[in-house]
């Protein structure tokens, strides 16, 4: 598994991997954010306008809020 950073800025999420950029997406493009009712840590950001479709996040056990 490829660790992935994701930043919250004011205005959109922005993914780093392996120290570089690979993708950003304005707040204004998603419009609905999902949970899994699950056990597995995944979150979806539903996004508009977005090539590759919706993003799909699985978490570790623990998440760093700076």
């Amino acid at each position: 598994m490829v660790e992935r950073q994701l930043i919250l800025t004011d205005k959109a999420i922005i993914q780093i991997e392996k120290g570089k950029l690979k993708g950003r997406v304005g707040f204004e493009n998603i419009p609905q954010l999902s949970v899994s009712k699950k056990v597995d840590n995944v979150l979806v950001f539903h996004c508009n306008n977005e090539k590759k479709g919706d993003w799909w996040v699985v978490t570790n056990d623990t998440v760093t809020l700076v």
